[in-house]
This record gives C-alpha cells, structure tokens and sequence, in this order.
C-alpha cells in the first residue's frame, strides 16, 4: 500500500499561518474544508496546531478526529431511510459530504418533495450551522430558475433536514449529452442560470458552487439551480462573502480564490458560469483535478493554463 504524499512545506506554512490567525471556531471550519479537498494535508496541519497548547484549546486527537469525520461515509448512508415525521416512502437520491437526500411524499397527500437530511455524525457541529444557514437563505430566494424552499425541521434522532419542491428532469451534464442537445440549446440553459444567479446577487446571496450536478433542467425545458448549502450573504461591500465560512467544494469547479480560503463571493459565481460554458461548447470539463491533493494543486494554481478548445465528440 504507497503512503500518502507528504505536503510541501511551500503549501503548508502559508496555510499555518492562515489556520493561526483565525479563531477557533472558524479554524475548525477552515480545517474541515481542507479535510475533504485533501486529507493529508489536514492531517498534518492538525497535527502542527496540537502540538502547540498556546494557539489551540483543542488538543491533536481531537483535531484529528474533528478532520476525519469530514470525509468519512456516513453509517446511514447504506441502510434504511430515515422516519421524518409527515413524510413517507423516502427513496435515497444522493449522498455527499455532509448530507443526504431523498425524494418523499407527504403523508397528508400532495406533490412529491426533496428533503435534505444532514449526516448524523455532523449534526451538531459546524456544519450543522451552515446546513440550517442553508434553509435561511433558500427562504429569503424566489425565483422560477431556483428550487423552492418549503420548510424545515427536525427528526426524531435529531438529525436536522430541509424540505424543497421535488424536480422532475436531470442533471445538466446528462442532459447536455443528449443529440438533441445543440450548443445553442445549451447556451439558452445556462443563460437560465445566469439569471438565476444575477436574482440570486441582486438579493444579496452568492451561490459559491456553480457546477453541473447542482443544475437540473426539468421536463418544461427550463434550468433550475440547486444546492445553496455553502451560498453565503453579500457583504455590504457588494461583491465579497465572508472568508470564514465553511466551504465543501469541488476542485474542478472552486474558483482560485475559493482554493486558496480567500473570500469568496459573485466573482466566484461567474467563474463558475465561465466553467459551465466551456463545458457546453467542448463537451469536456475545463480542469481535471479529482484525486489530486489539494497540496498539490494549490502549489501549481499559478501556473495553471487551461487546455485549447475542442468541440464536444
């Protein structure tokens, strides 16, 4: 079994750095973020932080428990649906990082719904707050071109899930993929996103994590935006979030400065729209990081040229 890559010390001591300026709280957050985009390096900036009582009032097995759980697979996510009261027949769709979702009908009779559960080993952490964040903004946000908020709550087991219209249709990807799917017809899709996300601006929310699993087009031929579970209010500066968020993201789709920990606002958005584009007109993605530790990335970010265009086929 080869061991993973030991983190430079270029990419770690920045990084150090940046963990000893913050708070704990937000230092906890920042961690998390890092654990799932690249797990030794987490690891080894925990360790770092434990090893020094003065700047943490956590010690390094705490820490390293707290990296762990980031990226770990949740128990529930292999066994049964969860009861959540006033709805029935839950059918897992989807698990990520932090949660899980399923498509429901509600008990009293109606349309089919989303409902998003969090992990229950994250259920009363960091993450938890952003998760209920998430239903904050969804709720302040209508618009045709974004999935509706209809509630929240909590199970039993206190696990903490949101409620959002149930959309019929598929991903953007997969719908691009199909013949009838030309670049005009794409281009009209993700002008749809667009401006979804310029209402989105307009009412002060930044999305930060543009990317084609969080676009669906449904059976009436219109895109929708999903998932604001890292959206972030706009600073009243206009155009900037807040740096000490908790951000899961995807390294083929996070903006420079979305990598870096840097704060992260619409100009991130529109990043992420330039990378949609690009996929539209190629019928590839622009970067190909996955499974590259973040190390490595962020060491070579400066350098990063994107490849030539090439249509899709």
């Amino acid at each position: 079994m080869t061991s993973p890559a030991v983190p430079p010390w270029s990419v770690v001591e920045p990084l150090l750095d940046e963990l000893l300026d913050l708070e704990t709280a937000a230092r906890e957050r920042r961690l998390l973020e890092l654990a799932v985009a690249d797990r030794p390096l987490a690891e080894r900036l925990a360790s770092l932080l434990g090893a020094d009582r003065s700047v943490l009032d956590l010690d390094a097995a705490s820490l390293l428990a707290l990296v762990t759980r980031a990226d770990t697979p949740g128990p529930e996510a292999a066994g049964a649906p969860p009861a959540v009261d006033g709805y029935v027949r839950l059918v897992r769709v989807g698990v990520g990082a932090a949660a899980e979702v399923f498509r429901a009908e509600p008990r009293a009779g109606g349309p089919p719904v989303a409902l998003k559960l969090l992990r229950r080993e994250v259920a009363g952490g960091a993450l938890a707050r952003r998760f209920l964040g998430e239903g904050k903004i969804l709720a302040t946000l209508s618009h045709p071109g974004i999935v509706r908020f209809l509630g929240a709550g909590e199970t039993a087991a206190g696990r903490p899930y949101l409620v959002t219209e149930w959309i019929e249709g598929e991903g953007l990807r997969a719908w691009m993929a199909r013949p009838e799917s030309d670049l005009e017809a794409r281009v009209e899709r993700i002008a749809e996103v667009c401006e979804a996300l310029a209402w989105a601006h307009a009412s002060g929310v930044a999305h930060r994590d543009v990317k084609p699993s969080n676009v669906i087009v449904g059976p009436d031929g219109r895109a929708r935006l999903l998932d604001f579970g890292i959206a972030a209010l706009i600073a009243e500066g206009g155009d900037r979030a807040s740096s000490s968020d908790l951000w899961v993201f995807t390294l083929d789709y996070a903006a420079p400065e979305q990598l870096r920990g840097q704060p992260v606002g619409p100009p991130a958005d529109v990043y992420g729209v330039g990378l949609l584009l690009f996929e539209a007109a190629t019928g590839t993605r622009l970067w190909n990081r996955s499974g590259r530790p973040l190390a490595l990335v962020l060491s070579g970010l400066a350098a990063e040229r994107p490849p030539g265009p090439r249509g899709p086929g």
